[in-house]
């Protein structure tokens, strides 16, 4: 583990969600925010040649520890580095707190129209990873609506799913 104390002279964790340099190191001028923005969206950058995602560090300059689980983006923004936008989760739960794929006909995870039965049905992964079908539905909104109550089941609260 990288020194917290020790990145303080170094960095500042501003309230608009941006951790900035202190001092010119390299490349890097005073002022300046951290990393640069990924192809995977999140902002990253090299740390005594160590790769590490500007929200871990925003969270170690803020709270004096290194987030022990991952971290998640509550809505949704990976360039959202603000504490109050950042949750610890266990790498399970951050795995099922995505937003329904471009290709999801819905808009909503776990709800797909069923174009065999012609109706929509729910589905959700438990624990184990293991698909469970959660019944066929006339309408997308009961269909949802199955699906959050599952979320509450498995995950203990709802995930990103619209």
């Amino acid at each position: 583990m990288i020194d917290i104390e020790g990145l303080r002279t170094y960095f500042e964790y501003c309230e608009d969600g941006h951790v900035r340099w202190l001092v010119d190191k390299g490349s890097a001028k005073k002022g300046s925010v951290f990393g640069c923005v990924a192809k995977d969206g999140y902002r990253k950058g090299m740390l005594f040649r160590k790769g590490i995602k500007h929200s871990r560090l925003a969270w170690a300059l803020h709270y004096g520890v290194w987030p022990e689980k991952c971290l998640d983006h509550i809505d949704g923004n990976r360039l959202n580095d603000r504490i109050s936008n950042l949750r610890e989760v266990s790498s399970r739960q951050n795995n099922t707190n995505v937003n329904a794929r471009k290709t999801n006909s819905t808009g909503y995870l776990g709800v797909s129209w069923n174009k065999r039965i012609g109706k929509f049905q729910a589905s959700i992964k438990d624990y184990c990873g293991k698909q469970l079908h959660l019944g066929y539905f006339k309408d997308v909104r009961a269909a949802t609506i199955a699906r959050k109550i599952a979320e509450l089941r498995y995950y203990g609260e709802y995930t990103r799913s619209s």
